[in-house]
C-alpha cells in the first residue's frame, strides 16, 4: 500500500541515498462495521524529507488475550506531536529523531506501554487488558476481586486448561485441582462427579454451577470450547453469598465474550478416536474350562471337560461389543468489540461414538454473547445457550455383568443367525441387549441464557438486573422388535414403541446495588446487597403402544399402535420456588489488612411456615504480611498472606411438601356404593411440619506467597467443615404399615483436610515453561446419626455399605479374613480356639479350603455381629503435576493426576451366584485337595467364599494417569500473512495414554467405590487445529 501511494502522488524513492532519506508515514484509522457510522476518520497521509539521521520504526501490536493484532492502537513519540494508528492488521511504521525518543502505545481498556527506541528498528508489543496489567482478576459470587484481596478459598481453571480436556464436559478440567474430587465416566455423554471438600450430605452432594449469573444444577450443556474461566469458591467465605444453593460448593463459569480490536472469526475443531482400558482379566475358553472342571472337582462330580486346551480362547464378550470409537469435535465463533458494542457468536458440535456398541451421544451448542452500551451509565447485554444433545442407550447392570460372567463357550448368535441365550438365566447375551436397544434416544433440547442490564447511578455505585432462565424439553423413544432370548431378563413380547416428554424450566430474577469507593490512599470499601426469586417446574406424560405389524421406526408411532394397545406413562409433576436475600462488604486498609462479612437469608417452598427461611452468616479476615515494612525491603517477596474465614450455608435438596400431610389417589382405595366406582384417596407418606434448613458450618485458614517476579506461587488452606441437622429418612418409631417414612433432621457429618499448591512459571529467551502441583486430602467422619446404623446393599450385588457413628460416610462393610483352611488341621485348630470361648465350632458354614474368617468381637465363633469396616471408599490424597513449556513456535502440556488411598469393591470378583459363571482369571489358582497351597479359596457355589461381601473383594483403588499430553506448533507470521489468516496453529492430544494401577476391574475412578455398572475407562487420541482469520 504504500509502494502505491508513493507512485500515486509521485513521490520519487530516495531511500538509497546517502544524505537523504524520505519517510512515508501512513496513519489509516479502522473502526469495526459496527462502529463505523459513529467513529469515521479519514486516513490521512503525510510525507516529508528529514535529515539522515532520522529513522523509521514498524512493528506490530497484538493483544495478550488471543495474540492477534490490534486496530486503532495510537503511538506516540513521547513530547513530540508525531503519532500514527495501527492498522486493520495491528502493523505500524513511524519516525523517529534518535535512540532516546520514546514511543507511547495506548488503547482504551489496555494499559498504556511506553518503550525506548534504542538501536531497534522492529518493536512488536502485547497489550494486556488494564485489570491483568494490575493485578489477576478472580470471578466471585456476583462480582470479582483482585487476587490479593481475597480472603476465601478459590481455585481457578482457565480457558487453556479446559480446552485440554477430551470430552463434552468441562468439568472434567477441574480433575486433580485442590479440594476437588472429580471422576469421569467413561460412558458416553455422561457428567463427571464433582465434590468439593468431601461429602458431607446424605443427600445429593453435587456443587452448584452458576454460568454467568444462572444458576445450574450441571454444565452438560455447555460447550468448553465456550469457557473463559472456572472459579471454585471452597470455603464457606466465598460460598455464603449463595447460601442454600452453596452447601456443597459453588463452580462459577464465565463464558467468552468479545474483545477490543477488529471481528475476529475462528475455527477449531479436531477428530480423532477412542479406545477400551480393560484392566479385568476373566478366563478364555480353555481356562474356563479348567475352573468349570474345579467346580465340579470340588463339589465331588464328574469333570465335564475332558480336554480344556481344545477351547482355545473362545468368545471374548468384551471384544465382541468393543469398538474404537471416533470422537470429532468442531466450532465457528466469531467475536469483536467496539466501544458500544461487544459480541462473541459460536455454534459447536461434538459427537462421541462409545466404545462399546450403540452407546454414541452428540451435541450441537449455540450460544451469542452481546453486550451494549446505551449511554455512558448504561449498559445492557445477553447471554444465551442453546443446546441439542442426544444419547443413546443407558447401561444396565445387568449387561456389565453378563459381560463380566458370560461362558467364552457361547457365540452370540447360532448358526441359523439367531441370538443365543447365555449359561444361565441370571444372564443375558450382551451383544444382544446392545443391538436390540439401539434405538434408544434421549433427546435434550436446552435453554440457559439470561438478559441484563447494569445502570451506573453515580461514581461508584451501580444497579444490575438480570433476568434467567434454564429450559429444558426431554423426549426419549424407543422401539423395540419382539423377541425371547432368556425367560426371565431378556424378552419383549409383543413388539413395544415408548415416547415420554418431560419439560423442566426454572426462571431466576436476580437484582444487585453495588458500592465501590476509594477513600484516599487507606481505605477501599464494596458494599453489596441483592435479593433474587427464582421458581422450578417439572411436567412431563409418555404413551406405550404395543403389538406392530412392522418392526420399522419409520413406520411405528404411539398412533398406529391400537387403542386396545396403547398405556399412558405418567409422570409425578413438581413446583417449588425460593426467595432471597444477601449483603456483603469488602474492606480492605492501607492494601494489607482484609475483611469480608456476608448474611444471606433464604426462603425455600420446601419447608413448613414454621422453618421457611434460613440465615446463612459469613465473615473472613486477611493479613498481607508482605506490605508490612518489616518484610517490605525483601525484594524477592511478592506477596504473602494468610486469611481465615468461617461461615455457614444451607441445604434444601429434599423432596417436596414434606411438611405436609398428602393424599394420593388410588385404586385400592376406592369404593363401590350403589354398584357405581366411588374415587378415594388415602395418606400413604408420613410428614414433618418441624424439618428445617441442614447447615453446613465451615473453617479454613489458608496462606498465599509469590515471589521472584511472580515466578514462584505457593497456596496452603486447611478446612474444617461440619455438616450439621442433616436431612435423613428415619423409620417410623413403631414401625408402620402402608406409610411410608419422611424427612428429619438429625446427625451430623464432618470433613477435614487440606489442600496445597505449588507453581512456577518462568521464560528464558525464546523458551517459556511452568510445572504445577496440587494437591488435597480429607478425612470424612460421621460425628452423629441418631444413634442408629444404616445398612444399604446395591441391588442384585454383594456390594454391602453401612453409616455408622465414628465411621466413614458409606464404608464398606463386611468380613474380614485371614488365610484359607488348607488342611483339617487348621479347622481343627480354630474350633479348638471357639471351643476354649464356650462354643462348640468357630465357622460352621466353612469347609476345608474356604476363607478363614475374622472373629472381630472375639466371642468365638463367626457370625453376621462380626462383620465389620473392610474399606474406605474416599482417598488419602488426590492431586496432579501439570507441566507447560513453548519454545518459539512449539508447545507443549502434560497433566499427571492420581488419586491414592482409596478402596474399591468390585462385585464381580466373586460373583458365583450360579456355578457356570465364568470368572477373574485369578480363580485359576484356586484351593483343591491337590493345590492346597492355592493363592485363592476353593470355587464352589454356597460357600463363605462366594456371594457375601468379604474383604477379597475390597481392593486398593490408586491410580496415575497422564489425563492429557498435548504437542502444537503454531505457524510463523510470515508464513500465514501470506495466505490471508491471522493464526493457524496444530496440534497433537491424547488423554489417559499411560495409566498405572492394581485394581482388577475397568476403572478405579468411582465416586462411591463400588463397582457393578461400571462403563471401562478409555484412552483417546485426536487431531486439531485452531485457525482465525
Amino acid at each position: 500500500m504504500i509502494e502505491k501511494m508513493r507512485k500515486k502522488y509521485q513521490i520519487p524513492n530516495l531511500l538509497s541515498k546517502k544524505w537523504g532519506l524520505i519517510v512515508l508515514s501512513m496513519a489509516l484509522v479502522s473502526t469495526n462495521l459496527l462502529q463505523a457510522k459513529e467513529n469515521t476518520v479519514e486516513p490521512s497521509i503525510e510525507v516529508r524529507m528529514v535529515a539522515g539521521q532520522e529513522k523509521i520504526v514498524t512493528g506490530k501490536v497484538i493483544s495478550s488475550e488471543n495474540n492477534n493484532g490490534i486496530a486503532g492502537v495510537t503511538i506516540v513519540v513521547k513530547g513530540t506531536r508525531k503519532s500514527v494508528v495501527t492498522d486493520f492488521d495491528g502493523n505500524y511504521k513511524i519516525e523517529v529523531s534518535s535512540d532516546d525518543d520514546v514511543l507511547v502505545f495506548s488503547f482504551v481498556g489496555l494499559a498504556k506501554q511506553e518503550i525506548k527506541v534504542g538501536a531497534r528498528s522492529v518493536i512488536d508489543i502485547t497489550m494486556v487488558p488494564i485489570a491483568a496489567n494490575l493485578e489477576q482478576v478472580i470471578v466471585v459470587g456476583y462480582g470479582s476481586q483482585k487476587k490479593k484481596d481475597l480472603t476465601g478459598s478459590v481455585t481457578t481453571v482457565k480457558a487453556k486448561e479446559i480446552n485440554g480436556i477430551r470430552g463434552g464436559n468441562a468439568a472434567e478440567a477441574l480433575q486433580g485441582k485442590s479440594g476437588l474430587t472429580v471422576v469421569s465416566s467413561g460412558a458416553p455423554g455422561a457428567s463427571p462427579v464433582v465434590r468439593i471438600r468431601g461429602i458431607g450430605t446424605n443427600s445429593d452432594s453435587s456443587p452448584l454451577y452458576v454460568v454467568d449469573g444462572m444458576m445450574t444444577n450441571d454444565v452438560s450443556w455447555l460447550n468448553p470450547k465456550d469457557v473463559e474461566s472456572m472459579s471454585v469458591l471452597k470455603d464457606a467465605s466465598a460460598t455464603a453469598i449463595y447460601g442454600s444453593r452453596g452447601a456443597n460448593g459453588v463452580i462459577l463459569v464465565t463464558t467468552k465474550k468479545g474483545k477490543l480490536g477488529k471481528t475476529i472469526i475462528s475455527y477449531s475443531g479436531s477428530v480423532g478416536s477412542q479406545f477400551v482400558l480393560n484392566n479385568y482379566k476373566v478366563a478364555n475358553g480353555s481356562q474356563y474350562a479348567e475352573l468349570m472342571n474345579t467346580v465340579a472337582l470340588t463339589a465331588g462330580q464328574a469333570q465335564p471337560y475332558q480336554n480344556p486346551s481344545q477351547y482355545g480362547k473362545g468368545t471374548n464378550w468384551m471384544d465382541e461389543i468393543s469398538k474404537a470409537g471416533l470422537m470429532s469435535d468442531h466450532q465457528v465463533s466469531a467475536s469483536g468489540s467496539t466501544e458500544n458494542v461487544s459480541y462473541n457468536i459460536s455454534l459447536g458440535y461434538f459427537g462421541q461414538e462409545g466404545v462399546w456398541n450403540n452407546t454414541d451421544y452428540n451435541r450441537w451448542t449455540l450460544r451469542i454473547n452481546n453486550d451494549y452500551k446505551l449511554s455512558s451509565k448504561i449498559k445492557i447485554g445477553h447471554n444465551f445457550n442453546v443446546s441439542s444433545a442426544n444419547t443413546g442407550q443407558a447401561l444396565t447392570y445387568r449387561t456389565v455383568r453378563s459381560v463380566l460372567s458370560g461362558s467364552p463357550l457361547i457365540m452370540p448368535k447360532n448358526d441359523q443367525g439367531g441370538w443365543n441365550p447365555m449359561q444361565n438365566n441370571d444372564l443375558i447375551n450382551p451383544v444382544a441387549e446392545l443391538e436390540l436397544n439401539k434405538e434408544a434416544n434421549t433427546n435434550n433440547l436446552r435453554f440457559v441464557g439470561d438478559l441484563w442490564g447494569a445502570w451506573d447511578i453515580i461514581d461508584g455505585l451501580q444497579f444490575k438486573t438480570s433476568l434467567g432462565e434454564d429450559w429444558m424439553l426431554t423426549r426419549f423413544d424407543q422401539f423395540l422388535p419382539q423377541y425371547s432370548i432368556n425367560p426371565s431378563f431378556q424378552f419383549n413380547n409383543p413388539s413395544s414403541y415408548t415416547e415420554n416428554y418431560s419439560t423442566n424450566n426454572t426462571w431466576l430474577w436476580t437484582n444487585t446495588l453495588t458500592y465501590d469507593k476509594k477513600i484516599n490512599e487507606s481505605h477501599r470499601l464494596n458494599l453489596l446487597v441483592g435479593q433474587s426469586s427464582e421458581e422450578t417446574q417439572f411436567r412431563g406424560l409418555g404413551a406405550t403402544g404395543k403389538k406392530y405389524a412392522v418392526d420399522n421406526l419409520d413406520y411405528v408411532s404411539i398412533y398406529s399402535a391400537s387403542i386396545n394397545n396403547r398405556t399412558v406413562n405418567a409422570f409425578l409433576p413438581a413446583k417449588s420456588s425460593r426467595a432471597s436475600f444477601w449483603f456483603r462488604t469488602n474492606y480492605a486498609l492501607k492494601d494489607r489488612y482484609l475483611f469480608t462479612a456476608t448474611i444471606r437469608a433464604d426462603g425455600s417452598s420446601k419447608f413448613g411456615t414454621n422453618n421457611r427461611w434460613g440465615y446463612f452468616p459469613s465473615a473472613a479476615l486477611g493479613w498481607r504480611i508482605s506490605e508490612e515494612s518489616f518484610l517490605k525491603q525483601l525484594s524477592w517477596l511478592d506477596n504473602l498472606k494468610i486469611r481465615g474465614s468461617w461461615g455457614m450455608t444451607g441445604n434444601d435438596k429434599i423432596f417436596n411438601n414434606v411438611a405436609y400431610a398428602l393424599v394420593t389417589q388410588s385404586d385400592e382405595f376406592h369404593a363401590i356404593f350403589n354398584n357405581q366406582v366411588n374415587p378415594a384417596a388415602g395418606i400413604v407418606n408420613d410428614y414433618n411440619p418441624n424439618v428445617k434448613w441442614e447447615n453446613n458450618v465451615q473453617a479454613d485458614l489458608g496462606i498465599e506467597m509469590s515471589a521472584l517476579d511472580k515466578r514462584l506461587t505457593f497456596e496452603f488452606d486447611y478446612f474444617n467443615r461440619k455438616t450439621e441437622d442433616l436431612l435423613m429418612i428415619l423409620p417410623i418409631q413403631g414401625g408402620s404399615v402402608g406409610i411410608a417414612p419422611t424427612y428429619s433432621n438429625a446427625g451430623s457429618v464432618q470433613n477435614k483436610g487440606y489442600e496445597v499448591m505449588l507453581g512456577w512459571q518462568d521464560s528464558k529467551n525464546n523458551f517459556k515453561y511452568g510445572v504445577s502441583f496440587t494437591g488435597s486430602s480429607f478425612k470424612n467422619e460421621v460425628v452423629d446419626w441418631n444413634g442408629l446404623t444404616t445398612t444399604n446393599t446395591a441391588f442384585s450385588t454383594n456390594l454391602q455399605t453401612r453409616i455408622q457413628e465414628g465411621q466413614p460416610f458409606n464404608y464398606f462393610y463386611g468380613y474380614k479374613t485371614q488365610g484359607i483352611y488348607r488342611t483339617q488341621a487348621d479347622i481343627d485348630s480354630w474350633n479348638a480356639y471357639a471351643v476354649s470361648k464356650g462354643n462348640t465350632a468357630y465357622h460352621t458354614a466353612a469347609k476345608l479350603g474356604d476363607l478363614i474368617y475374622v472373629d472381630t468381637n472375639g466371642d468365638g465363633q463367626i457370625t453376621s455381629v462380626d462383620q465389620t469396616n473392610i474399606g474406605n471408599p474416599f482417598p488419602k490424597f488426590t492431586g496432579s503435576i501439570a507441566l507447560n513449556a513453548e519454545y518459539k513456535n512449539f508447545d507443549f502440556n502434560l497433566d499427571f493426576t492420581g488419586s491414592f488411598g482409596a478402596k474399591v469393591m468390585n462385585n464381580s470378583y466373586n460373583d458365583f451366584t450360579s456355578p457356570n459363571n465364568n470368572m477373574h482369571t485369578d480363580w485359576l489358582d484356586s484351593w483343591t485337595p491337590d493345590n492346597t497351597g492355592a493363592a485363592m479359596p476353593r470355587l464352589a457355589a454356597g460357600s463363605v467364599n462366594m456371594n457375601r461381601t468379604i474383604d477379597i473383594m475390597v481392593f486398593n483403588g490408586n491410580y496415575v494417569k497422564l489425563r492429557n499430553a498435548t504437542l502444537g506448533y503454531t505457524l510463523p507470521d510470515s508464513v500465514t500473512e501470506k495466505i490471508g489468516i491471522s493464526k493457524l496453529r496444530f496440534y497433537f492430544t491424547g488423554s489417559n495414554l499411560l495409566y498405572f494401577t492394581k485394581y482388577k476391574g475397568f476403572t478405579p475412578e468411582l465416586a462411591d467405590g463400588l463397582d457393578y455398572n461400571s462403563f471401562p475407562i478409555s484412552g483417546s487420541m485426536q487431531f486439531g487445529m485452531n485457525l482465525n482469520f
